[in-house]
């Protein structure tokens, strides 16, 4: 079900994590390659936790590059993978802005993607990031935005 689910009986979550960051960090990995895995494992592998955790370590490494705005948007499916993995990197870089490649991959599945009825479902009235959250974030297209709800709700 996961790869991050918790201590296993041969290694700590943590030290799973740290493997995982130092593969990418000191092998010297091809980005476009993370990129790549990145959205396998989300779409064909199912895997939440490990696709926002590359994406994160993805825009903490690599700047300027248009295949990670494109490979964010893959990986994103649900309203809730960006809320997650923007609060991923609130955790991971205090005080640091949203990357540019994630603000857009946001507003462009907001635009084209997730509809009324995702924006309700993935409401997340407890977490700390919030789908509204994610709208003052990005600012979607009004014209756009309003016309994707109003045929979904038709």
């Amino acid at each position: 079900n996961s790869m991050l689910n918790g201590n296993s009986y041969y290694e700590k979550e943590t030290d799973r994590l740290a493997r995982i960051e130092n593969l990418i960090k000191d092998s010297g990995a091809d980005s476009e390659f993370v990129a790549k895995a990145a959205v396998y494992t989300r779409t064909e592998g199912r895997l939440r936790s490990v696709s926002h955790f590359l994406s994160v370590l993805l825009l903490e490494s690599v700047k300027g590059e248009s295949y990670i705005r494109k490979a964010l948007e893959k990986v994103m499916l649900r309203l809730d993978d960006a809320t997650e993995i923007v609060s991923l990197w609130n955790i991971r870089n205090k005080g640091k802005m949203i990357p540019n490649a994630l603000r857009r991959a946001i507003k462009h599945n907001l635009e084209t993607k997730w509809d009324l009825y995702s924006m309700k479902k993935y409401a997340q009235p407890k977490s700390k990031i919030k789908a509204k959250d994610l709208v003052k974030l990005c600012h979607p297209n009004p014209k756009v935005w309003n016309a994707n709800f109003n045929k979904e709700s038709v």
